[in-house]
């Protein structure tokens, strides 16, 4: 029976000691300070104007803009021309 008290004791006293430390352990987890957060921003558009990447996909855009500037130019006169005969062939 001595066995068993001291046993049971045994029992509660790590069960008081386990839950102290876990609570302690709790306590300072809740006063340590998060470490700081490792957020990293990206400017995608000086990423892209800064590349060799970028500046040969600008360069294309660009030449592109010229040729459809110079499509519609040339469609502007082939239709002021075409608007010319067909007025003078009114008269």
């Amino acid at each position: 029976m001595h066995a068993r008290a001291l046993l049971r004791a045994s029992a509660m006293a790590l069960v008081l000691v386990g839950s102290g430390s876990a609570a302690g352990l709790a306590q300072e987890a809740a006063q340590a300070p998060a470490p700081p957060a490792e957020i990293l921003l990206l400017d995608q558009d000086r990423l892209f104007a800064d590349s060799a990447y970028g500046r040969a996909i600008a360069a294309v855009i660009d030449q592109l803009g010229r040729d459809l500037s110079a499509q519609n130019r040339a469609i502007e006169g082939w239709r002021a021309s075409a608007d010319r005969r067909l007025t003078l062939s009114d008269e």
